[in-house]
């Protein structure tokens, strides 16, 4: 009786070490820029008008971009990285009339601006430019084009 008042008195064990900083990590680094490269692709296949190479490279940027932002404090150059991805893709989703897809990831990249400390001129005019392109797509869902 007396040992299970102890337990239960007792702090609760946490069972693991804090997680180490991923972002300094080698491969953190080259995902950044994998995945600048790979924005810089996607968005030259949408000049050459390629929507289906662009989707493809969208897709995989994704991917590398969920696993940057895995980390508690990504770093801003990821944040921006994949914040490009985001933009991409909506593009994409307004050139296909999929305007509550491009108006969520716009949101999802407003928040992520509105919410970044230190805020800076780049965090203010990323999220200056989300809440235009959350404008725009509104605009489209309420004239229907």
């Amino acid at each position: 009786m007396v040992l299970a008042l102890l337990t239960a008195c007792s702090e609760p064990k946490t069972g693991s070490a804090p997680k180490a900083d991923v972002t300094t990590e080698g491969w953190y680094a080259e995902t950044v820029t994998r995945l600048q490269e790979g924005n810089r692709q996607a968005e030259e296949a949408l000049r050459r008008g390629d929507r289906d190479g662009a989707g493809k490279l969208i897709v995989e940027n994704e991917k590398a971009g969920q696993r940057l932002l895995e980390a508690p404090h990504p770093t801003l150059a990821a944040t921006l990285a994949v914040s490009d991805t985001d933009n991409l893709h909506a593009r994409m989703l307004l050139t296909n009339k999929h305007y509550g897809w491009a108006r969520l990831i716009l949101q999802k990249d407003a928040a992520r601006w509105q919410h970044w400390t230190p805020s800076s001129e780049e965090s203010q005019r990323r999220l200056a430019a989300a809440q235009k392109g959350m404008a725009e797509v509104d605009g489209k869902m309420v004239s229907g084009r």
